[in-house]
C-alpha cells in the first residue's frame, strides 16, 4: 500500500456575495451585487479555519498555524463575517468542528461557507485522510494501517458532508498530495457567465498535489492562495472575477513552476448530478489593468524571458555566503552585508537574481549561482567568490583582501568591486575576456569606487587620499594617476600638476583604460512631469476614511502612491516584526487585519545576523528601543510619533526625554521642514524608492505617501512641498521612514488591492486600521 506523507491543507470555501446599491467606483474593485441580470446574492460568509503543528506521533509542523491564521485574516479582509480559527485539534475534536460547520452553517441555502484545513494527509490505497494531532502512525503492517484507519478522518466523509450541506456554494482546497476518493469526479466546464454561476450549486475541489507527491511545509500554497484572492491578473476571468475554476488553474500553473514541476494541483467538480452546474464566484471583481487594478512600478527586476533581443535573461541565484570562522559574528556581519548589497547592486542593473535573504524563491531554474566566502584574518578580510553555470561549469573566479576597517565603512563598494573582477556581462552573465583592464587588484579598485563616492560629495581631500591608496595598492594602476590629475584641478591647483599626472599613467601604458573619478549624474527632472500628470489623479475613497491617489510619468518610469485617511476613523499604529529575522509588510497587514502597512524606520543586522532597529521604537506605548543621542545630532532626523489618536512629526533636536508617545519612530531625514520647505538643501540625483508620512494643514487628514521607481529626497520634498493646487501635496512637514529596496506598502481595503513589495523582509510597519466604533 503506498503511503504519500505530506502537509495537508483542506479548504473548504463558500464566500458569500454581499448584494450592494453602491454605485461603481472608477477605481478599486467592486462587489457582484444584483445588477447583473441573472446574478443572485448570498446571504452571508462562513470560515473555520484550522492548523495542527504539534503532533503528538506525526512529525511537528512549523507552517500549518502560522498559515491558517494568514488565512484567517486575508479572509476577514476580504469580507468574511464570520472566521472561526481552531488550532491543534485532535481527531474528536476535528470531526466535531467540521460536522457542526456544515451542519449548522451550512444549513442556509444562501450561504457560503469555507473550511482551511492545515496539518498531515495520508494516503492508504484509494483513500485519503485528515490526520488529527493525535493519530497514530499507520506505519507499514495491515494492522497499524487498521488503527490509523479507526482514528483518522477520511475523505469520503468530507465528500458525505458537501453531498448533504445546504449551502449553495463549497469550494474545498486541499493543499496536499492523495488520490482520496473526493477526487474521482470528473472534471466540468465554468458556467457561461459569472452572474449564471451564481445561481447554480457548485461543489468543487482543488488539492495541491497529484497521487505520490509531497507538499511543501513552506507557506507557498498559502501565499499564491491570497495572491489570487487579492486580485493576482492572471487569476481573473475576462470580466475580473475570480472563480473556482480558474482558481484551480491559477494554482496548478504556479505551484508547478515554483516547483519545478515536483508539486501539481489538481481541480475537480462533484460526481453529483446537480452539484456541479455552478462555478464558485468570489465576492469582489478586479477590472482589468487600465480598468481599475494599480500594479505599480515597483522594482528593476529584469523578468525571465525579458532579456534583450528576445533572449533569455539570466537567472541568477547567490547562494548562503559563508563566514570564517563560522562563529565569528565579525565575519557573518560582513558575508550578511555583502550577501544584502550584492543583491541590490543586481537588482538595480536589472539582472534577475533571488537569494534566502529575499525569501523570493526563483522564477524558474537558476541559470547561474554565486558561491562565495569571507574570511576574517586579524585585521584583513578576504573575499572568495565562484559564479558556475547550472550544469556546475565555472564562468568565472575571484578572490581580493583588504582591511577590515575600509570594508565595514565601505560596504557598498563591494557589488561593483565583485563584478569587475569577475569580469562578466551584466546581460549574458558569461565572461567578457576583457583586454587591458583598468587594475587586476580588486582592492585598489574597490578604493577607487570608494574615491569617486567622496568625489561625488565634493569630498576633495578624501578622495585624493583614497586614489593615493589605490596606487600604493597596485602601482600600475594608471588611471587613479589619471584621477589624482582630475582632483588636483578640483582642488583649485595649476593645470602643470594635472598633466604631470597624467604623464605618469602614459608613461604605464599610453592606452590605459581611462575610469573618472566623477561619475555620471542621473539627469531630468521628473518633478515637473509628476506636477503635471496630478491634475488628471484625483483622490479616490476606497474605505470608509481612507482615500487613494496615483500620480504617474512613464518618460521617467516613476509612480507616486499617496493615501489620505480621517483621523476620526482610521488609527495609524506602529507594527513589530514576529521574528528576528523580519516579515513583508503584505504579511504584518495580514497579521494585523490592517487596510495598509507600510515600512516604517530603519533597521541593520546585528552580529548575530537579527534585524535591530535603528533609533527609539515605541510600541503600543512602551519603548522597545531608545531614543538615540549621537542619530539626533544629525539636523535632519525628526520623530514621527502617534498620541491621543493624533498624530505628528518633529525635529529629533526638539524631543524631550521622558515624552510619553502611544507610538513613535526615530527616523528621517525631514524632507518637508515644519512650515512647508523643502528640508533637502540640494539634489544628490540618487533616485530610490521612498516611503513617507506627510502632515497637511488639514491637520485631521495625514498623508502616506510611497515613490515607486525613484526619486531624490529632494525632489520627494520638492513635489510634497508643493501646493495641491500645483500638483503637489501641499505637506506642513514630511518625514522620511526609509529608501530604496526596503520601501514597500500593503493595501487591501473594500477589495482593493495595491502591493508595492520591496526586496527585503523589515523589522517594523506603520499601519492603519478603523477604530473601534
Amino acid at each position: 500500500m503506498a503511503r504519500v506523507f505530506g502537509v495537508f491543507r483542506l479548504l473548504a470555501l463558500v464566500f458569500v456575495l454581499l448584494p450592494s446599491a453602491a454605485a461603481a467606483q472608477p477605481r478599486g474593485a467592486a462587489p457582484l451585487d444584483g445588477s447583473a441580470s441573472q446574478a443572485r446574492p448570498f446571504s452571508t460568509s462562513h470560515a473555520l479555519v484550522i492548523g495542527i503543528d504539534d503532533y503528538q506521533v506525526w512529525p511537528k509542523l512549523r507552517m500549518a498555524i502560522p498559515d491558517a491564521e494568514a488565512i484567517g485574516a486575508a479572509l476577514k479582509s476580504g469580507g468574511f463575517q464570520d472566521v472561526q480559527i481552531e488550532r491543534n485539534l485532535d481527531t474528536a475534536s476535528l470531526k466535531r468542528a467540521i460536522e457542526d460547520f456544515v451542519y449548522v452553517k451550512g444549513a442556509d441555502p444562501d450561504a457560503r461557507l469555507l473550511i482551511w484545513f492545515a496539518g498531515h494527509g495520508h494516503t492508504i490505497g484509494p483513500e485519503g485522510y485528515l490526520v488529527g494531532r493525535d493519530a497514530p502512525d499507520p506505519g507499514r503492517t495491515p494492522a497499524s494501517e487498521s488503527a490509523f484507519q479507526r482514528v483518522a478522518m477520511p475523505l469520503s466523509d468530507f465528500g458525505r458532508y458537501m453531498n448533504e450541506v445546504k449551502a449553495r456554494h463549497v469550494l474545498a482546497i486541499f493543499d496536499s498530495c492523495f488520490s482520496g476518493s473526493v477526487f474521482n469526479a470528473s472534471r466540468a466546464s465554468a458556467p457561461a457567465s459569472v452572474a449564471k454561476a451564481t445561481t447554480q450549486l457548485a461543489r468543487q475541489f482543488i488539492a495541491s498535489g497529484n497521487a505520490g507527491e509531497t507538499a511543501l511545509d513552506d507557506g507557498t500554497f498559502r501565499q499564491t492562495f491570497i495572491a489570487a484572492l487579492s486580485g493576482d491578473k492572471r487569476a481573473l476571468s475576462p470580466d475580473g472575477f475570480l472563480t473556482g475554476s480558474r482558481l484551480g488553474a491559477f494554482l496548478a500553473d504556479q505551484i508547478s513552476f515554483k516547483t519545478k514541476g515536483a508539486q501539481n494541483p489538481i481541480y475537480s467538480t462533484s460526481n453529483v448530478i446537480g452539484l456541479d452546474r455552478g462555478d464558485f464566484v468570489f465576492p469582489a471583481s478586479f477590472p482589468q489593468l487600465g480598468a481599475v487594478v494599480d500594479v505599480p512600478i515597483v522594482s528593476d527586476f529584469v523578468k525571465p524571458g525579458e532579456g534583450r533581443n528576445e533572449e533569455p535573461s539570466p537567472e541568477v541565484r547567490l547562494e548562503l555566503i559563508e563566514a570564517f570562522p563560522p562563529d565569528d559574528p565579525y565575519a557573518r556581519n560582513i558575508a550578511d552585508k555583502l550577501a544584502r548589497n550584492l543583491v541590490e547592486y543586481y537588482v538595480v542593473n536589472k539582472a534577475y537574481i533571488s537569494s534566502a535573504l529575499t525569501g523570493r524563491a526563483p522564477e524558474r531554474p537558476p541559470t547561474h549561482s554565486i558561491h562565495a566566502q569571507v574570511t576574517l584574518l586579524g585585521d584583513v578580510v578576504s573575499f572568495d567568490l565562484d559564479l558556475v553555470r547550472a550544469d556546475g561549469a565555472a564562468v568565472s573566479t575571484t578572490s581580493f583582501e583588504g582591511p577590515v576597517k575600509f570594508y565595514f565603512e565601505n560596504y557598498k563598494v563591494l557589488p561593483p568591486t565583485i563584478h569587475y573582477m569577475f569580469d562578466i556581462s551584466m546581460r549574458t552573465f558569461e565572461r567578457l575576456h576583457s583586454a587591458n583592464r583598468p587594475t587586476e587588484s580588486g582592492y585598489a579598485y574597490a578604493l577607487f569606487l570608494a574615491a569617486r563616492q567622496r568625489a561625488s560629495r565634493n569630498q576633495w581631500e578624501q578622495a585624493a587620499e583614497l586614489i593615493q591608496q589605490a596606487i600604493d595598492a597596485d602601482d600600475r594602476f594608471a588611471a587613479a594617476y589619471a584621477a589624482m590629475g582630475e582632483l588636483a584641478l578640483q582642488r583649485g591647483e595649476p593645470q602643470s600638476v594635472r598633466d604631470e599626472w597624467v604623464a605618469r599613467a602614459e608613461a604605464i601604458d599610453k592606452d590605459f583604460a581611462r575610469l573618472s573619478v566623477f561619475g555620471l549624474q542621473q539627469m531630468g527632472d521628473p518633478v515637473p512631469a509628476l506636477r503635471e500628470a496630478a491634475a488628471t489623479a484625483p483622490w479616490t475613497s476606497i474605505a470608509d476614511g481612507l482615500e487613494y491617489r496615483r500620480i504617474e510619468t512613464a518618460d521617467y518610469k516613476t509612480a507616486v502612491l499617496a493615501w489620505r485617511y480621517d483621523q476620526a476613523k482610521i488609527g495609524m499604529s506602529l507594527v513589530r516584526s514576529t521574528t528576528s529575522r523580519g516579515e513583508t509588510a503584505a504579511e504584518m497587514r495580514n497579521r494585523k487585519n490592517a487596510l495598509l502597512a507600510i515600512n516604517a524606520g530603519f533597521f541593520d543586522l546585528d552580529k548575530e545576523s537579527r534585524l535591530s532597529p535603528v533609533g527609539m521604537i515605541v510600541v503600543d506605548g512602551k519603548e522597545l528601543n531608545p531614543f538615540d543621542a549621537d542619530k539626533a545630532k544629525n539636523p535632519l532626523t525628526g520623530i514621527l510619533f502617534a498620541k491621543d489618536g493624533r498624530i505628528g512629526a518633529i525635529p529629533a533636536r526638539d524631543y524631550t526625554p521622558g515624552s510619553r508617545f502611544d507610538a513613535a519612530l526615530q527616523t528621517g531625514p525631514l524632507v518637508v521642514d515644519p512650515g512647508g520647505k523643502n528640508g533637502i538643501r540640494s539634489n544628490g540625483f540618487d533616485r530610490q524608492n521612498r516611503s513617507v508620512v506627510c502632515l497637511t494643514n488639514d491637520a485631521e487628514k495625514p498623508v502616506i505617501v510611497q515613490v515607486s521607481g525613484g526619486l531624490s529626497l529632494y525632489e520627494v520634498g520638492q513635489l510634497l512641498s508643493t501646493g495641491e493646487p500645483d500638483g503637489g501635496f501641499g505637506c506642513e512637514r514630511a518625514i522620511n521612514l526609509d529608501g530604496g529596496p526596503s520601501s514597500q506598502v500593503s493595501v487591501l481595503a473594500n477589495g482593493v488591492s495595491i502591493e508595492a513589495p520591496g526586496l527585503w523582509k523589515i523589522s517594523s510597519t506603520l499601519v492603519l486600521k478603523p477604530l473601534a466604533n
